[in-house]
């Protein structure tokens, strides 16, 4: 499910990109933002099993430190080893 959130990154950094070079400056922003909050999606995902469907940013915050952590947890773990 991951993969699908890396898509929509990657789809929105490219217009974004398109849209600055062609100086349509809304648009990049609308798109960069976009790109973030899919990348962050595809984090969470990839970490935890679930995105943050708030829209409060605190509360999203929360779910990216939380896959933050587990991802951090597994690496040592695997170092350890």
């Amino acid at each position: 499910m991951y993969k699908n959130f890396l898509q929509k990154f990657e789809e929105n950094l490219k217009i974004g990109f398109k849209a600055l070079d062609e100086l349509a400056y809304n648009p990049a922003a609308v798109n960069a933002v976009h790109s973030a909050i899919s990348a962050a999606d595809a984090f969470c995902v990839y970490g935890i099993g679930k995105r943050c469907a708030s829209e409060n940013h605190k509360e999203a915050e929360k779910v990216v430190r939380k896959a933050g952590e587990l991802l951090e947890l597994v690496k040592t773990g695997l170092k350890e080893k």
